[in-house]
């Protein structure tokens, strides 16, 4: 009984979408595909600046040299004075620990 109501809200919940979505194309009019860029634009700006942030706090540079510097330094374990520290108070050891990705690179660099 349960799954009849599951499809009974599930096509609600199309006919909503289908609505919304005339709604905002026949009121929009052509204006529709400059408003739809926009937010998908500004979406993408924002998740950049959150994923810098992100970035940041686990101190990573978030331009690509900054990075590329701060990979070198993890493979010779020395920490020069132009990479920043991490201001969470995360070791270096810990950090690798908490990224395996980034592990996997270091281990297979120091290999080579």
């Amino acid at each position: 009984m349960n799954w009849i109501l599951d499809r009974i809200a599930l096509i609600l919940a199309a006919i909503a979408c289908a609505l919304g979505a005339w709604a905002f194309y026949r009121y929009t009019g052509q204006w529709a595909g400059p408003i739809i860029m926009t937010v998908v634009i500004v979406g993408l700006f924002v998740e950049n600046h959150r994923l810098r942030k992100l970035l940041a706090a686990h101190g990573i540079e978030s331009r690509p040299r900054g990075r590329q510097k701060y990979l070198k330094a993890l493979r010779r374990h020395d920490r020069p004075s132009s990479i920043r520290r991490p201001s969470n108070g995360v070791s270096v050891p810990g950090f690798i620990e908490a990224c395996p990705k980034l592990l996997d690179h270091h281990t297979l660099a120091s290999q080579e």
